[in-house]
């Protein structure tokens, strides 16, 4: 199951004013997981279950979803030859 997206601080201690989403190490994690996907199914099933952070990161980093999507669409080619 993937995980949200970590929320972290520049300054310690944590002030919510200073609260941002750590987008960077999320894709991260979101794109080295997409090795473990043996199947398009699987991938596609993924990318369903965290749909909703994906709107929200093209929201606020468009770029970074960008990058996200390229990785997506890379592993979907290599899933989709396989078969």
């Amino acid at each position: 199951e993937p995980r949200a997206p970590r929320v972290v601080a520049d300054d310690i201690p944590f002030n919510k004013t200073d609260e941002k989403t750590d987008w960077t190490s999320w894709v991260d994690d979101q794109i080295a997981g997409m090795d473990k996907h043996l199947t398009t199914v699987e991938h596609r099933r993924w990318s369903r279950t965290i749909k909703s952070d994906r709107e929200r990161l093209e929201r606020e980093d468009p770029q970074l979803h960008a990058v996200l999507q390229d990785a997506y669409e890379l592993r979907k080619a290599e899933l989709e030859n396989r078969s």
